[in-house]
């Protein structure tokens, strides 16, 4: 019994974010950015303004993304469509994988596969 409980955990905690097939299928956050920074193994941090949570895309910079480009972006509207997922590494959703990245209407990054 002890055994099945420990192989259940290191399922959910190693369970990979899923990718959506769709935008429809997301979660939207839309706001003003106030900050982005390079995160760890690549990753690119954006902070919105009204959100207690940081948004990230895994890997953005090896992805195609420039952070240099990017920093452009801060203090105007972005949005960001994200899965709806929870993972008890996080269970308080301080850190939110974003699946696609949008600016003025058009899409700066997805990985959604429609």
């Amino acid at each position: 019994m002890a055994l099945l409980f420990i192989v259940l955990t290191l399922a959910m905690v190693f369970k990979p974010v899923p990718v959506p097939s769709d935008p429809s299928e997301c979660e939207i956050a839309q706001g003003k950015l106030i900050d982005i920074q390079e995160g760890v193994s690549y990753d690119v941090i954006f902070k919105i303004d009204g959100y207690n949570s940081k948004f990230y895309i895994n890997r953005g910079l090896e992805n195609g993304l420039s952070l240099a480009d990017l920093e452009k972006l801060v203090g105007q509207e972005i949005t960001i469509k994200y899965p709806q997922y929870w993972t008890p590494l996080d269970p308080s959703k301080n850190s939110i994988h974003a699946s696609q990245l949008e600016h003025g209407g058009e899409v700066l990054y997805t990985e959604i596969k429609s």
